[in-house]
């Protein structure tokens, strides 16, 4: 009979243990919930769906939204004539060719990309220069 009170008594200890650090983790999460009600709202996305169709067939450079870069594009962009066009478009996706020169042949490489149109903060046309 002891030795049931000694278990129920540990696992006392236990239980109690692990309650006081769910306590902990709550307070944490109350605390982060108040700030984040304290703070601005969220800026929210420009949608440009609908203007992006004007872009079609234009060398562009794209200004993406900080969580949703694309480093594809910017490793295009940052080479020395690197080009991003705008193929086609719908409602949600933008396709874009990303052609950057190659040195060991004459005819530049390219590839061809899908991007969300909601991770895209800004489009601005570049123009050609020979």
């Amino acid at each position: 009979m002891d030795t049931f009170i000694w278990i129920w008594a540990l696992l006392g200890f236990f239980a109690f243990i692990s309650v006081i650090s769910l306590q902990d983790k709550v307070s944490k999460l109350e605390r982060r919930v108040r700030a984040l009600e304290n703070d601005e709202p969220m800026a929210v996305r420009i949608d440009l769906s609908d203007k992006i169709g004007e872009y079609i067939g234009s060398q562009v450079k794209l200004d993406f939204y900080d969580d949703e870069d694309d480093y594809d594009v910017f490793a295009v962009t940052a080479t020395k004539g690197g080009r991003v066009t705008i193929c086609d478009c719908d409602d949600k996706w933008v396709l874009v060719r990303l052609s950057e020169p190659d040195k060991k042949k004459q005819k530049p490489k390219t590839q061809e990309k899908l991007l969300r149109i909601h991770s895209i903060k800004s489009i601005t046309t570049v123009s050609e220069t020979s």
